[in-house]
């Protein structure tokens, strides 16, 4: 392939020098290649016959360089075709070899240097969690399949246990629900009386509802003086109480 575009460069190199040789010699005898070519149509004799021998020069190079870019084209994807396969192949060899390979190294016990060995030697500084881990990556492989993944795993658990980190992708956080705001509570006796006065559209209630109103707050222990749902509970009675002055004040101007 390699070959081919070589060729291909060497004879679009011909093809230009061969062009440029006309070019020159054209301009040395009729003037401006480019100008006279516009004018071609007005050209008699030996000037429109030199013309087009230069015009037929200028396409073969044309030509050429167009076969020189395909071609290069043509190798450099055969060129990424083969690296992407030798790829594949060394992605699949390591696959398949590589685990052997480390266990025999672990066997003849060359997995590790000196100078890692002395890094992961035990002392007394080091935590639990990192002397389990020296001590699981540093086991010798199991005599049967079952035992070397079980000791692939113990590896796997201990590395997740020193590095506090979990494998998988990250899981999703718990929406945090924001508590609602609980409704204030106004006892049903109340609601009732304040429905019936309404109803009735009676005057002088706010005696009456204020007298109700302390009562139940009196009586009741789960409200004390200072607790919101009171004021809550003095706000709803007022703005009751003016609205029920206020219907009964339009009603006696009426009549």
């Amino acid at each position: 392939m390699q070959k081919k575009v070589i060729e291909r460069k060497k004879s679009r190199a011909q093809k230009k020098q061969a062009f440029e040789i006309a070019e020159q010699d054209f301009q040395r005898k009729f003037g401006d290649y480019l100008q006279q070519k516009k004018l071609k149509q007005e050209l008699r004799g030996p000037t429109r016959r030199a013309l087009d021998a230069v015009e037929r020069w200028e396409r073969k190079y044309l030509r050429a360089t167009q076969r020189h870019s395909r071609a290069q084209r043509v190798a450099r994807n055969e060129w990424q075709r083969q690296r992407n396969r030798l790829v594949r192949e060394n992605l699949e060899r390591y696959k398949n070899e590589q685990p052997v390979i480390d266990s025999e190294r672990q066997l003849a016990g060359k997995v590790v240097d000196e100078e890692v060995m002395g890094a992961l030697e035990r002392t007394g500084y080091m935590t639990p969690q990192h002397m389990t881990l020296i001590d699981t990556l540093l086991t010798m492989p199991g005599p049967t399949v079952e035992k070397e993944y079980q000791r692939r795993i113990a590896a796997i658990n201990a590395i997740i246990t020193f590095c506090d980190v979990e494998e998988g992708s990250p899981t999703k956080r718990p929406k945090m629900t924001q508590k609602r705001r609980e409704r204030p509570h106004f006892p049903l006796q109340l609601r009732l009386f304040a429905l019936k006065l309404n109803i009735s559209g009676r005057r002088f209630v706010s005696f009456a509802l204020g007298i109700l109103v302390y009562q139940i707050i009196s009586e009741s222990k789960a409200f004390t003086p200072l607790d919101p749902s009171v004021v809550t509970l003095l706000t709803f009675t007022s703005c009751h109480i003016r609205k029920i002055c206020r219907s009964n004040a339009a009603s006696a101007g009426k009549t």
